[in-house]
């Protein structure tokens, strides 16, 4: 308890103005020791994944799935099945493609000559085989609704 008046408190004084804790120091050299010493980024990730696994959709969660995306100024849509270990396109007996799974993403790859970057809570990025990369939407076709 006392730890978060203290921190209300400091919050309080920056908000004000009030240089007592950074008395003699310049921003960038606040900013650089914060940078140098505490490193937020692992925590920030950790957070983050906890949260959308949680509390965001997952790709395939509930089965087929559908995705849209624009291109050239067209939206174009995909649909992605499971289909045993793998993903197939269109439906349970369309072409196999390959899936992968990281902490981030589910990556699927070898259908409609894209791979799709599948993030959790409905986002993501396609991958054209050309490179080119743009974003997309996804969500289930069946599911909790």
């Amino acid at each position: 308890m006392r730890s978060g008046i203290l921190a209300a408190a400091a919050a309080a004084m920056l908000l004000s103005g009030c240089d007592v804790f950074t008395e003699g120091f310049s921003v960038e050299q606040l900013e650089n020791e914060l940078n140098t010493n505490y490193t937020f980024e692992a925590i920030d990730t950790a957070a983050y994944r906890s949260f959308a696994s949680t509390y965001s959709e997952m790709p395939f969660e509930f089965g087929e799935m559908s995705i849209v995306s624009a291109e050239h100024g067209e939206i174009h849509t995909y649909t992605l099945v499971r289909c045993g270990e793998t993903v197939c396109g269109g439906s349970a007996h369309g072409p196999r493609g390959r899936v992968e799974s990281t902490p981030d993403y589910v990556i699927v790859s070898g259908l409609y000559n894209r791979t799709f970057w599948l993030s959790p809570g409905g986002d993501g990025a396609l991958v054209r085989s050309s490179g080119e990369t743009v974003p997309l939407a996804w969500d289930s076709l069946t599911g909790p609704f």
